[in-house]
């Protein structure tokens, strides 16, 4: 049964985590257990009114995710014809493309990888390069963060773009490069600099100028980026997704 799978996963996760004196190892073990079974299996612990139970733990808990074919399919709902989608979002790229419609109007730039923290600044390029044209960039959030004062040249030089930071809490494409050395499909223990728990990417945002929200529930894709593109300006948009894995 799935909810009994999803209590052996996170008793195990949880009881693995060398960290688990840390704040953040209950919202980890949670994660990870429900990333075995599909978040639709968490719907009635919202139901129920768990999550706002832990609002006044906001400052480790991470909100539920959402997966990142409804992302993507929110995303293709209000893309504007002309549209230009940056992605860079790494680990979460790959099933992202595989659910967004893209129309023969609007363009796709997209690096070869070997490097994080170009999304940003290319969507920053963009926007300058065709203010006649939406900009919408699509990063993970460790890319984001590598460039994040990006956000202040697009606020200074006034260009009008929306970024949206897929965040699956930390870098997991390091963490899958460890675990293939390893020859193992997932370690549970603590891998130093791969997480990058409960950061408020929206509030670090407002600190460059631009304006920031946070999208964790469904329809709030859609509807956070169609009153971004709809305002103008540099907007920063927090997504919590879950971690992709083969």
């Amino acid at each position: 049964m799935p909810l009994r799978k999803f209590c052996i996963t996170f008793i195990a996760q949880f009881a693995a985590d060398r960290s688990w004196l840390r704040r953040n190892a209950l919202a980890s073990a949670l994660r990870v257990a429900a990333a075995t079974i599909g978040s639709s299996v968490l719907d009635p612990f919202a139901r129920l009114g768990i999550k706002d139970a832990l609002v006044p733990f906001s400052s480790w808990y991470r909100p539920l995710w959402l997966g990142l074919g409804v992302v993507a399919a929110e995303l293709s709902q209000v893309l504007p014809p002309e549209a230009i989608v940056v992605d860079e979002g790494v680990r979460s790229s790959t099933r992202l493309l595989r659910h967004l419609e893209l129309g023969d109007g609007q363009a796709m730039l997209r690096s070869s990888g070997g490097a994080l923290g170009w999304g940003v600044p290319a969507a920053v390029g963009a926007s300058l390069g065709r203010p006649d044209r939406p900009v919408i960039a699509v990063v993970g959030d460790g890319s984001y963060h590598f460039s994040v004062q990006a956000i202040w040249t697009a606020v200074r030089e006034q260009a009008s773009l929306v970024v949206l930071v897929l965040d699956n809490g930390g870098y997991l494409a390091v963490k899958r490069a460890i675990e293939g050395y390893l020859g193992v499909p997932r370690d549970p223990r603590e891998h130093p600099g791969t997480r990058l728990p409960a950061i408020d990417h929206a509030l670090v945002a407002t600190g460059y100028g631009a304006a920031g929200a946070m999208a964790t529930e469904r329809g709030q894709v859609a509807a956070a980026v169609k009153a971004a593109l709809a305002g103008g300006g540099v907007h920063v948009i927090g997504v919590p997704v879950a971690e992709v894995r083969p």
